[in-house]
């Protein structure tokens, strides 16, 4: 097993010279935003939505502060029509999630409010112009909770799931699951249960999708699985007993390929809030060799799953408070070395109150693991900081960081993407500054220089997976829409490039037709294989990738596309 972890770690340090160096984090031109609201009340353990949500390429970054949701493009402009602002007394707790519920081609905005002198709460679902979707809001009584989308009847719009606590005229939990025109699915409400956060994903491999919920009873925290139609599923409810309380969402996994899907999750010991547990389950709720793990620090947010070449196994990455140690376990429940590691705050009071968001920052083959803390401290000019810590493998901080910014990052997590189509990779993410006024909200986006976006190699981009929210590693969806009309699917298999002729860089889009095994490679004109840009499971859909070139010399090189037993290729020029 050394000898192959060794091997592994060789190829990866042999690949890397084909990459460009990461430099220091640089922040974006119209940017951080500036928010001034009347509390700090933000979306409570979820970040900042990263989506294309017209289709132009270009990302935009949704989010809700207060009693608003707002969209901004990546140059830091309000999109036209936001922000939706409710009403005074009410607060958004959930950051929106994003998909077409209504089947019409266009994404809406699904948010949740809560209004807390009378603690009723409402489903909002609005149009990208910011109006309210037809027989919206969903009127109901309770507190605002976990919200995700999916398309459960494969109709190609997607339900709406959702956790509400009732309490007049009776105290009641439910699990709610609502159509894109507002009405219930069939056997829905579920109730008894007071929800938590969800996972949704076909877990038996029976082509059907399934609900899964972490909730209290009276009794003690359980996971539970629901079919779509409500039934529950045989196993669950399952449980660590009395004294754990599960610790953000269950998150959704394929260790070994069979096409069933296994369940993590943490749990926090509720009644002295001294440690906790990682259990990992199977599809019947049956726990798995070697767990549950147990932890000194109190995990508050949830677990994130990655794939790791280094070991060619699943980890799992989260965080605790008290200590504040940040944690890295393979898939037989043991830390892997030079893990757990303390993220710098003396007090031992800070929290990371978000999953970790999982990916390649340092460009050099390998995912690295990002915490976000909700402790700020006082610098030398008497500045609140608050900061984002970043860990390779090795549990070793990477260069640049913690990067120190003014405010707490509290409590939102952090978003990687591409968000103004340039190949780079932007980390997006705010904060709360207190004021002795009105506090002051940032968003910041950081260009990491030097760092392609290859979307392979950030399996974990943000809170709770996507921005269904789905929390599952194996969900993929399109990444943008067709003008708001048409999902932007192939019709055929491409491959293109631009620009062509090009100099030092140029970005290579690809497409295909059906989820499946795809190489792309660089070669020169003596046919000598000169790089390898992707060779993966690539889903349905439209990608691209940036070749650097720099290392180059000028002259005639092709690209070549193969998926299945379909060769493509694309003759480039680089001219220097």
């Amino acid at each position: 097993m050394r000898i192959k972890i060794f091997l592994s770690t060789l190829v990866l340090i042999i690949q890397s010279y084909q990459f460009t160096t990461a430099q220091e984090p640089v922040l974006m031109d119209g940017f951080p935003i500036i928010i001034h609201e009347s509390t700090f009340l933000t979306a409570f353990k979820q970040g900042i939505t990263i989506m294309d949500v017209t289709g132009d390429g270009n990302s935009e970054l949704i989010f809700s502060i207060s009693n608003k949701v707002f969209i901004y493009d990546y140059l830091g402009n309000p999109f036209p029509g936001w922000p939706y602002i409710s009403e005074e007394n009410e607060y958004f707790t959930n950051t929106p999630a994003v998909g077409d519920i209504d089947g019409d081609g266009a994404v809406e905005i699904v948010a949740s409010s809560v209004a807390l002198e009378t603690y009723s709460d409402k489903v909002l679902a609005l149009n990208l112009d910011g109006s309210i979707v037809e027989n919206f809001p969903i009127m109901t009584l309770g507190g605002a909770g976990h919200l995700t989308l999916y398309d459960l009847d494969h109709d190609d719009d997607l339900e709406i799931i959702y956790g509400g606590i009732q309490l007049s005229p009776d105290t009641t939990w439910t699990i709610n699951v609502f159509r894109g025109d507002g009405s219930l699915f069939p056997g829905w409400p579920v109730a008894g249960i007071y929800p938590g956060d969800f996972a949704i994903g076909d877990i038996d491999n029976d082509s059907q999708p399934e609900i899964v919920v972490s909730g209290w009873t009276n009794d003690a925290e359980h996971l539970w699985a629901f079919e779509a139609d409500a039934s529950l599923m045989a196993g669950f409810p399952v449980s660590m007993g009395y004294d754990f309380a599960g610790a953000g969402p269950p998150v959704l996994f394929d260790a070994d390929g069979n096409g069933f899907l296994e369940i993590g999750l943490l749990f926090r010991d509720w009644v002295s809030y001294d440690g906790g547990l990682l259990a990992v389950f199977d599809y019947q709720g049956n726990i798995l060799n070697g767990w549950p793990l147990t932890v000194d620090s109190c995990p508050v947010a949830g677990v994130s799953p990655v794939f790791c070449r280094l070991r060619s196994e699943l980890l799992f990455s989260f965080g605790g408070m008290e200590p504040d140690n940040a944690y890295l376990t393979d898939y037989y429940g043991e830390i892997i070395p030079y893990w757990p590691v303390d993220m710098g705050d003396s007090n031992d009071i800070a929290v990371n109150y978000d999953q970790p968001t999982i990916g390649d920052i340092d460009n050099d083959g390998s995912v690295d693991f990002l915490f976000n803390l909700n402790m700020a401290v006082l610098d030398s000019n008497g500045i609140w900081r608050g900061r984002v810590n970043a860990y390779n493998y090795y549990g070793e901080e990477l260069e640049y960081f913690p990067l120190m910014v003014p405010g707490g990052t509290f409590p939102g997590g952090i978003s990687l993407g591409d968000i103004d189509n340039d190949g780079i990779v932007e980390m997006v993410f705010q904060t709360d500054y207190p004021t002795s006024g009105r506090p002051i909200q940032r968003i910041f986006v950081y260009k990491l220089t030097g760092v392609p976006y290859i979307e392979e190699r950030f399996p974990w981009p943000m809170s709770c997976h996507d921005p269904q929210h789905t929390n599952n590693l194996n969900f993929r969806m399109p990444t943008s829409v067709n003008d708001g009309k048409t999902p932007n699917l192939p019709s055929a298999i491409t491959l293109t490039n631009y620009p062509n002729p090009f100099n030092s860089s140029t970005v290579i889009e690809y497409a295909v037709e059906e989820k499946g095994e795809v190489q792309l490679e660089i070669y020169n004109l003596l046919g000598q294989r000169v790089s390898i840009l992707v060779d993966d499971e690539v889903l349905t859909g439209k990608h691209s990738v940036r070749w650097n070139a720099d290392r180059f010399s000028s002259g005639i090189y092709f690209s070549v596309l193969k998926t299945g037993d379909v060769k493509h290729t694309r003759r480039m020029v680089l001219l220097k």
